[in-house]
């Protein structure tokens, strides 16, 4: 199913340039932040689920928006060839809540092609990869303030992968103000050589690297810290070459917004 979806996310075309121009519109006016990757979260389902049908970029897949709060379960859509999976929302979530032998009871009510999106938006060339801090609890435990090389680099890029590749994903999509996005997998494939601390004014960060080129730095912030001073981040503008591309294209920012929002609200 991973391998199905992400080619028909390749190929969606002109749909999709015309989705997202309609959300960039929206996000224009409503500003960034968790809100607007919210609301592209639900966007997107809608998207898949409208483009599902016999000859359309999304034929044969079915969106699920689970949309858990506290929960240790992080993938927030399902996408399965079940095509009654939403009318199955509440027996998923019950099995999420329940938390036992979750993805088999999650594949006796829609089948087992199933795969969970964790998905997110940013701006430019950033990409926060996860908020999880036991990754920087691990360095400061193991490395604390030298560097990590060798075999020792391979336990932590291990931990980086603990996710079923074939189960799970996380997509990004990264918007840019020239009026191009991307949709990238933001999966470590490629075991960078070293992890080094480095010491900033008032905090220190690790960063990762492959050939002496940083490509990620984890950030010394938990879970009540401002997002950007916490989780792992791609390094700098050069960074997010790292991850696979799926699909790139252009948006053209109009006046959805307005057309169809705010002079229909108080219909």
């Amino acid at each position: 199913m991973k391998n199905t979806f992400l080619n028909k996310l390749s190929n969606s075309g002109l749909e999709m340039d015309k989705f997202i121009s309609k959300f960039m519109d929206i996000k224009l006016n409503i500003g960034n932040g968790v809100g607007a990757g919210k609301l592209f979260e639900s966007l997107f389902v809608a998207f898949i689920n409208n483009y599902n049908k016999v000859g359309l970029s999304m034929e044969g897949l079915t969106a699920t928006h689970l949309n858990l709060s506290n929960s240790s379960f992080i993938w927030d859509i399902i996408i399965s060839d079940c095509v009654d999976a939403n009318q199955k929302k509440q027996e998923i979530i019950d099995v999420i809540k329940n938390g036992v032998d979750v993805e088999s009871n999650i594949s006796s009510i829609i089948g087992d092609n199933w795969i969970g999106i964790s998905l997110k938006t940013y701006k430019e060339n950033a990409c926060q990869i996860t908020t999880d801090y036991s990754y920087r609890t691990f360095l400061e435990d193991t490395v604390g303030e030298s560097e990590l090389i060798g075999e020792d680099v391979d336990t932590f890029f291990n931990m980086l992968n603990k996710h079923d590749k074939n189960r799970y994903a996380i997509l990004a999509l990264n918007t840019y103000e020239e009026g191009t996005y991307s949709f990238r997998l933001l999966s470590f494939d490629k075991k960078f050589d070293k992890v080094s601390y480095k010491k900033n004014i008032k905090l220190s960060q690790y960063d990762l690297s492959i050939n002496g080129v940083n490509y990620f730095k984890v950030l010394y912030g938990k879970n009540q810290a401002n997002p950007f001073q916490r989780g792992i981040w791609t390094h700098n503008n050069n960074s997010i070459e790292y991850f696979q591309l799926i699909k790139s294209g252009k948006y053209e920012v109009d006046d959805y917004f307005q057309t169809a929002i705010l002079s229909t609200i108080f219909e």
